[in-house]
């Protein structure tokens, strides 16, 4: 579609033709070869040449994002573009005041003229422009009046149960009579019931999980995308996920039922965007198809799930997620939080009691070849409580050693300067040196010129300058490593001071908040742990803005 435009090429006549599934129903004259014929038949009339067709089928015009229209746009911007010819109006969209920016806006910043056939808009003639915002308008207000009728077909079939889902759950395969109707996939339910004789035994979603991909039992996204070729074929046909066993066992459609209405679109101009509605907004409708699973056993495996309790939150989103990173593999850590779990004896049933809230790190290299039953890196588990503890015991002590003794805080902080005395003691030994070095050019000059007179012998020569060459390389690398050091300080000396003015802002350090971190906080590595489950030691970096690193936590 791009094209290099030079001097002797002409600037594109854009033909630019959109047909969605809402205009269907206009017939034929709406077409996407019926809109190309007229389009080229008027470019041809009027003399327009270089005709480029860019063409949307399939795309709805409440928004914007289409692949010929992206296009479109970026050839405009590329200046390529000389003139834009629609249908009408509504070809561009049905959303008034896009469709108003793109004609009234953009169009006559890059020189682009405008032309809607049907319409009579045509952008070099002014008076045929002055009904294009009213055109617009009644485009947007079609695309609403559609959205509120499809909506309204919608709810009807949920209400009667009809399902309004596009792909059969597992175990179902669509009735190639009535499409709408499920009927049973026998080789697919055998797998659902086995899933269900396994939570009865008292075995929970993971343990599950395994079992089916030691069994080598393909997965429910495999077994579809094997029969239905629409569908990308995964890679690991055997990697259940323990959510998609724990949604099936709570899914009523295997005990007949249909259920609808877990989503919504918030406004329909939104062709993306979908929300999630509670469980207590969904439709349940009995008796829709032939049930895979008996009620018994499925409310017996209800019972036995149980549902989770409300997971505990520390301050909503962890402060220090994006901030930790595995010391071995360098990948970021995953925050897990894990509600409480109800614990089971060795007979499967419960016990009434339940395991503690967690909330650490881990590394999402080894938590994803775990997911695919592989040994990448090592888990490297800290808990989020240490790390918050560490980041703000260390921070209390710089704050402390800031407002009482700064040497002190500057000896806290060595990694990145020296204390004022130090720093005078340095530049003193490096002056020292650099007399000495140049005293030892004039030695190394006056043995010389003793050999040439003949008070000093050749072999005399050689082991003098050989000692003062020797001593003066030394003095060289001694010279360079404290100038090195020194203009180190001059850079770092401003950046300690800028962490030392965001440290001062803040009054209290008992607890870790969002704002704290974002301000003073870089990363943080964390290391594996060495020893045993009980009695182990872990190495924890903390890198603070501007200053780095400060000290090493065991």
């Amino acid at each position: 579609m791009r094209r290099k435009q030079n001097k002797t090429t002409p600037r594109i006549t854009a033909l630019y033709e959109r047909l969605s599934r809402e205009d269907s129903g206009a017939g034929d004259s709406i077409s996407i070869q019926n809109q190309k014929i007229k389009l080229e038949s008027y470019a041809a009339e009027h003399g327009f040449a270089n005709a480029v067709h860019y063409t949307d089928d399939g795309y709805s015009g409440a928004s914007f994002q289409r692949p010929a229209w992206n296009q479109l746009m970026e050839d405009i911007k590329a200046r390529r573009i000389g003139t834009v010819i629609v249908k009408d109006m509504s070809r561009v969209g049905r959303n008034y005041l896009e469709v108003g920016y793109f004609t009234e806006v953009i169009f006559p910043q890059y020189g682009v003229r405008f032309i809607a056939i049907d319409s009579a808009v045509d952008s070099a003639d002014q008076t045929s422009t002055e009904y294009a915002p009213i055109m617009n308008l009644v485009n947007e207000w079609f695309v609403k009046d559609f959205s509120e009728r499809m909506k309204a077909a919608w709810k009807a079939k949920r209400i009667a149960g009809e399902h309004t889902c596009t792909v059969c759950m597992y175990g179902y395969r669509k009735d190639p009579v009535s499409p709408n109707r499920w009927l049973i996939d026998e080789e697919a339910a055998q797998v659902v019931r086995h899933i269900f004789q396994l939570a009865l035994e008292g075995k929970g979603p993971g343990e599950i999980a395994r079992i089916l991909h030691d069994k080598q039992v393909e997965k429910p996204s495999y077994y579809r995308a094997k029969r239905q070729p629409s569908f990308q074929l995964p890679e690991r046909p055997y990697d259940w996920d323990s959510s998609v066993v724990r949604t099936m066992l709570r899914s009523r459609e295997y005990i007949g039922m249909t259920v609808n209405h877990k989503t919504i679109r918030p406004t329909y101009k939104s062709r993306s965007k979908i929300e999630k509605l509670d469980r207590s907004e969904w439709q349940f409708v009995e008796g829709t198809q032939e049930p895979i699973i008996s009620e018994e056993v499925f409310y017996a495996v209800q019972e036995k799930l149980c549902p989770r309790p409300a997971r505990k939150t520390i301050e909503g989103t962890n402060p220090l997620k994006g901030l930790v990173y595995c010391a071995d593999c360098g990948a970021p850590m995953a925050n897990k939080r894990q509600s409480p779990q109800a614990q089971k004896d060795r007979n499967g049933q419960l016990t009434g009691k339940y395991t503690k809230y967690q909330d650490g790190f881990e590394c999402r290299t080894y938590t994803l070849g775990k997911k695919h039953r592989e040994t990448v890196c090592s888990r490297h588990y800290v808990n989020s409580a240490t790390l918050r503890t560490l980041v703000l015991e260390t921070l209390k002590e710089c704050a402390k050693c800031a407002l009482s003794d700064e040497s002190a805080l500057w000896k806290r902080l060595g990694s990145i300067g020296q204390s004022p005395n130090e720093k005078k003691e340095q530049q003193k030994r490096l002056n020292l040196l650099r007399r000495r070095s140049g005293e030892l050019d004039d030695l190394i000059q006056r043995t010389f010129e003793d050999n040439f007179r003949g008070q000093l012998s050749n072999e005399k020569l050689s082991e003098l300058v050989e000692g003062y060459e020797t001593e003066q390389e030394s003095a060289e690398r001694e010279i360079a490593a404290l100038t090195a050091q020194l203009q180190r300080d001059e850079v770092t000396k401003p950046n300690a001071r800028q962490f030392l003015e965001r440290l001062r802002r803040y009054s209290s350090f008992e607890t870790l908040t969002a704002e704290m971190v974002t301000e003073l906080l870089e990363k943080i590595v964390v290391h594996e742990r060495i020893g045993s489950r009980n009695n182990y030691e872990q190495e924890i970096e903390i890198y603070f803005k501007f200053i780095g690193k400060v000290g090493e936590t065991g």
